[in-house]
């Protein structure tokens, strides 16, 4: 089996090198070649080099990076016949360009389903997206050292009051007027419920509203992308709020407003670099982390499971999920003080919290484990083969 993964390192903190040299990791123990091809230059030429000579059966991409080249006009993975799998993990508002390739040859799959369904009916594809739940692709660590008593919070956020304020500048005020009614929904939900999906509160106001945007397509999209990353924003700025009193790590940018308040229990640092972040996770107490869904689970845990390290994330997984329920411990909501306590329980006995961690962590890989994704990767290769020879 001949696999193709292609790279983009333009990212903020380049985390697809990152993943790819993990995937591809993954799949060697599987036998399977592995070549990893950087979108830049003329990167399609490769891969029409390599379909010459029958050296590649399915390339894979992150976020639909690549799958909407055109040839003569005509997508370029219809043109070779050759599938690309499409790994999404957000939402299809965000840069749509990467999520609209049509083609039977291009295959686009969200770890979401209500994601998958947004897809299949706002972006008018007669071949469907579908969900796909893909395992970790971050290899087991053996580093049992834990040095720093502190959390640690990778995160990036754009500040909710500066988005405001660009709103109001450069927005018509039935536009900015929205957005923050949308903002003050979702941090109200936030706080006070098990929260929904970011994008159905959108929905939902426009109904309420009844508000047809003059069937503007474009808008409705950007209404929805920017609901997507308010969610995000809110929930993180809440952490350090949360964690006023406890001793916390921040790694990434956007965090000056809190900066200027001084709280000694918190330090800053402007770090953006996945591929060598692997420190983030030796915390004594672990990492803080914010999901892009409520339903989902995020890179940052899995990668603090992989190093057999804790984490506490606001995932909704555990009360979705009655397999998970148990440890209802390491993963926290909105509510005030929800997080606090955590993270108290955390500081208090965190041989207890990294144990549950590991355990976690040892019960997603048997329920999703990666020898599943790569038999679905060798079906895929295998029906696209018949369906060659039927042709």
């Amino acid at each position: 089996m001949d696999i193709v993964l292609l790279n983009w390192t333009g990212g903020e903190g380049d985390p697809f090198t990152l993943i790819n040299k993990e995937l591809k990791k993954s799949l060697k123990e599987y036998k399977v070649n592995i070549k990893i091809i950087n979108l830049e230059g003329e990167w399609f030429k490769e891969i029409y080099n390599l379909k010459l000579l029958n050296s590649i059966d399915l390339v894979i991409t992150h976020q639909g990076l690549g799958s909407n080249i055109s040839i003569s006009n005509k997508n370029f993975w219809d043109e070779m016949k050759l599938p690309l799998l499409c790994l999404h993990s957000d939402h299809p508002s965000l840069n749509p360009i990467n999520h609209i390739a049509d083609s039977p040859y291009v295959i686009h799959t969200y770890c979401i389903t209500e994601y998958a369904e947004y897809a299949n009916n706002n972006l008018n594809k007669e071949n469907s997206s579908i969900q796909l739940g893909i395992p970790s692709f971050y290899s087991k660590r053996n580093n049992s050292e834990r040095i720093g008593d502190f959390f640690v919070f990778p995160k990036n956020i754009d500040p909710v009051d500066l988005t405001i304020q660009e709103w109001v500048k450069n927005l018509h005020p039935s536009i900015s007027n929205i957005l923050i009614t949308i903002t003050n929904k979702i941090k109200y939900n936030y706080k006070n419920e098990l929260p929904i999906d970011q994008h159905v509160i959108v929905d939902e106001i426009l109904g309420e509203k009844n508000l047809l945007l003059n069937n503007n397509e474009a808008l409705k999209k950007y209404l929805h992308l920017q609901s997507d990353k308010l969610y995000r924003n809110l929930a993180s700025e809440l952490v350090l709020e949360e964690l006023r009193d406890l001793p916390l790590v921040i790694n990434g940018r956007g965090w000056d407003s809190f900066k200027d308040k001084k709280n000694k229990k918190h330090h800053f640092f402007e770090f953006n670099d996945a591929t060598n972040g692997d420190f983030q996770f030796y915390s004594k107490y672990g990492v803080i982390d914010i999901v892009y869904h409520p339903n989902s689970l995020h890179d940052r845990t899995l990668r603090a499971i992989s190093h057999r390290g804790g984490f506490l994330c606001n995932s909704s997984i555990c009360y979705n999920n009655t397999l998970y329920s148990k440890y209802n411990d390491l993963f926290f909501n909105g509510s005030d003080g929800n997080l606090f306590q955590k993270a108290v329980n955390v500081i208090n006995d965190p041989d207890i919290h990294m144990a549950k961690c590991r355990a976690f962590g040892a019960e997603l890989e048997k329920l999703n484990p990666f020898e599943d994704f790569y038999l679905y990767l060798a079906n895929l290769i295998s029906n696209f083969n018949n369906m060659k020879i039927s042709h």
